[in-house]
């Protein structure tokens, strides 16, 4: 059975047209679906001290997923608000692109980085799912040299200057949201996406 970790960003969608509150974030929504489809899962993340992120670790009680190794801190947890319109969501007000390990540090919390245990754990996984949100790039060539398959989403992060010359030599899978390309560009962006 395959292992995958999440690792970055816990945080809420706050459907402020009908009054629910979604888990997610793009580092966990893959263990969490991974574990729907068999796989066994885990995450790590930061969480807040709110009523939030005691809704989102009451999500993951209750679905199964290990968060044994991931920080609390007395800060509020990340949520993005949205309303549905036509059909869609259209966000309102979104959390500062801050990844969940460099919150910690604007807050002036103690936050040192993955420590010896952590690393330990991750590495009994297969697969390692982080996003441009994660902020724990710097593991990656460990990971990657520990023989772990490094699954990254990029968002619309593959637009900015470098970022994936940075990112793609030491990942596996990419994803990569294109939906405002066309398809020569997409092809494109997937093309240097695999041959760096």
């Amino acid at each position: 059975m395959v292992r995958v970790i999440g690792i970055g960003d816990s945080m809420v969608d706050k459907n402020l047209t009908s009054g629910i509150m979604y888990p997610g974030g793009q580092s966990l929504n893959i263990p969490v679906n991974m574990h729907f489809l068999g796989a066994e899962s885990a995450f790590i993340g930061c969480f807040g001290n709110d009523y939030v992120a005691e809704h989102m670790k009451k999500t993951l009680d209750e679905i199964g997923i290990d968060y044994s190794h991931s920080h609390t801190y007395p800060v509020p947890n990340c949520a993005a608000h949205y309303r549905v319109i036509d059909n869609d969501r259209v966000f309102v007000r979104s959390p500062k692109k801050i990844n969940p390990m460099t919150r910690a540090l604007f807050q002036m919390l103690d936050y040192e980085g993955f420590s010896e245990e952590d690393m330990a754990y991750i590495k009994t996984f297969d697969v390692v799912h982080c996003s441009n949100d994660s902020g724990i790039e710097a593991y990656y060539p460990d990971f990657k040299a520990q023989g772990i398959k490094i699954s990254f989403d990029f968002s619309l992060e593959h637009e900015k200057e470098g970022y994936m010359e940075q990112i793609c030599p030491n990942v596996y899978f990419v994803l990569l949201s294109c939906s405002h390309l066309n398809e020569t560009e997409t092809q494109e962006r997937l093309i240097k996406a695999h041959t760096l």
